[in-house]
């Protein structure tokens, strides 16, 4: 299954989330991810970290010459900021001559792992960097990496990290429609019949409690459709 079917559509399962599962206040480091991986279909798939990539030091330049139009000093990091801003990955594919970047985020639930896309930019495969520029330009409420987010939808995902392999297992769609078409879960949610979808509009804390309380749950997951990542032999 190609990878941008998988992140983009696939791991959702038809159901995507309005609001984040992970913020800055239960955000967590999985360094293992990091490095160049390869899916079933030899897709490479790049996962780093923000802090100290390229995309960080594009923020940065264009935070510095907006700053300077405006005749004042770039405004100081929160706490929480640094803390999303020091936990928070970028994962990018090529696929058909396109770039796609993704804010990729973990944490820890019980005793599992979590993963969060988000979709940031896709751009042609020809250019040189990222253009943080372009990103603000498109969108000018918005200035921090932390913020492109909040006009997307979400997407989840299971974590196994197992022989060296990492492995994203996506939300049972079927599974997951029919718990909340019978009300058997108490997170509320709207439906797009002509499109099939389901869109979860459930608040971050009462995604977190309904994670905690399903997240052991394995009918709430679709094995089958498990996206294996393998490291890349250099």
């Amino acid at each position: 299954m190609a990878l941008s079917l998988v992140i983009v559509v696939g791991l959702s399962s038809c159901i995507s989330s309005l609001n984040p599962l992970i913020t800055y206040t239960n955000i967590e480091c999985f360094d293992a991810a990091i490095g160049m991986w390869k899916d079933d279909d030899a897709m490479e798939v790049k996962i780093e970290k923000f802090h100290g990539s390229g995309l960080e030091r594009e923020f940065q330049m264009q935070e510095k010459k907006d700053s300077e139009k405006k005749g004042h000093k770039p405004k100081p990091l929160s706490q929480e900021e640094i803390k999303y801003q020091n936990n928070v990955y970028i994962l990018s594919f090529i696929k058909n001559g396109v770039q796609h970047v993704m804010i990729l985020s973990f944490t820890r639930i019980n005793s599992n792992l979590f993963a969060q896309f988000a979709p940031l930019i896709a751009f042609e495969e020809n250019k040189k960097s990222y253009d943080a520029g372009l990103i603000i330009k498109n969108d000018t409420a918005h200035r921090a990496l932390w913020d492109f987010g909040k006009d997307q939808t979400f997407s989840f995902a299971k974590v196994k990290l197992n022989a060296g392999q990492l492995q994203f297992i996506p939300f049972n769609g079927d599974y997951m429609q029919t718990l909340l078409a019978k009300g058997a879960v108490s997170i509320p949610f709207e439906e797009d019949r002509w499109f099939d979808t389901t869109l979860i509009t459930a608040s971050a804390d009462q995604l977190q409690k309904f994670f905690h309380k399903y997240g052991n749950d394995e009918r709430l997951f679709n094995k089958k459709h498990t996206l294996v990542f393998k490291p890349t032999v250099l």
